[in-house]
């Protein structure tokens, strides 16, 4: 019997002591722990899925008005506050998580998966814990008690 706790953002199996995840950061600490043994095997897809194109948009996530507020965000973006780009935004909030969420781009679209205790709002609606939202160009998302808006700044 081995338990693990399996990554709710990038299905990383983790060991049972850990509570942030070993590849993305994901806050582990609410994720149930699950025998090793007792997850089914996926068996291979018989024709591989075809390759999906990279998007020719490129995302970002502003907070107050002008490009130079502008973060890129390439392909995921941690957002708390520890080890963040927007760290100097969210430092001044109390209510922002180490790892509150992140951002994420995945077949073109961007997306934001919560992982925070006093949530991820889009467009003023709380999102689920540990459950992702596609963004679009001019939503709001807000993260605990501080604001951006996304912005799509057209083809690479």
């Amino acid at each position: 019997m081995n338990e693990i706790r399996i990554c709710g953002n990038c299905h990383h199996h983790n060991g049972i002591s850990l509570l942030e995840c070993e590849e993305c950061g994901l806050d582990l600490s609410m994720v149930i722990p699950v025998d090793e043994d007792d997850i089914p095997q996926k068996e291979p897809d018989p024709i591989p899925a075809p390759a999906t194109s990279p998007c020719a948009h490129r995302w970002g996530i502003a907070i107050g008005e002008g490009a130079s507020n502008i973060t890129v965000i390439e392909d995921r973006l941690k957002v708390g506050r520890e080890n963040s780009p927007l760290a100097q935004h969210l430092n001044k909030s109390k209510f922002i998580s180490r790892n509150h969420a992140q951002l994420f781009v995945t077949d073109g679209k961007l997306y934001v998966l919560d992982a925070s205790t006093n949530g991820t709002y889009v467009n003023n609606t709380r999102i689920q814990k540990l459950e992702s939202a596609v963004l679009n160009d001019c939503d709001e998302v807000r993260f605990a008690d501080v604001s951006f808006k996304v912005v799509c700044m057209g083809a690479d």
